[in-house]
């Protein structure tokens, strides 16, 4: 004799994400709202899809991860905009916006952009402009034509220098730094 099961047997039911089926253009809508500086959260609630279905998305295929930090990366453009916008109210004078409160948001602001946008606008974001570097070898080529353009720092790397009494001598890495005219 075999005895009853002790527990419930569920129901044959259908999994929750087979319902949401990749769909790239609600995809891209989200992603657009998120550009716009809405959380994915309520731009998700927005379209009438939950989270967890557009973050299993993402995770699933790569363009969409792609273009979904692409939307971060603006929204955090978009934060910094609107502590500029913010500041300039303030600035222009008695117009109903607490400074005290303003303060709150735009440091809640600076927060948010120097996380979505760590390279401009975080922290440590880097203070010393980018310099574009020129590698130049002519490794003993006799009449190697070097162009140079303006603005551009230059590193030479030549395979020879001078040793006792005018003597040339083999050299490997040997570098020198100019600024081009």
């Amino acid at each position: 004799m075999t005895e009853p099961n002790p527990l419930p047997v569920k129901a044959e039911t259908e999994h929750p994400m087979t319902k949401y089926v990749y769909e790239p253009e609600l995809a891209l809508t989200i992603c657009a709202e998120i550009g716009n500086g809405i959380t994915c959260k309520a731009a998700c609630e927005k379209a009438g899809i939950p989270t967890f279905a557009f973050q299993l998305w993402r995770a699933r295929y790569p363009e969409l991860a792609k273009i979904y930090s692409e939307a971060r990366v603006t929204s955090g453009h978009g934060f910094f905009d609107k502590i500029i916008e913010i500041a300039e109210d303030v600035a222009s004078g008695p117009n109903g916006i607490d400074p005290r409160r303003a303060g709150v948001a735009i440091s809640g602001f600076e927060y948010v952009a120097g996380r979505l946008v760590p390279q401009e606008y975080g922290d440590k974001a880097s203070k010393v402009p980018a310099v574009a570097v020129q590698i130049i070898t002519t490794l003993g080529v006799k009449g190697a034509n070097v162009v140079e353009e303006e603005g551009v720092y230059t590193i030479e790397v030549k395979n020879e220098r001078v040793i006792e009494d005018g003597k040339v001598e083999a050299v490997k890495g040997a570098k020198k730094k100019r600024k081009s005219k």
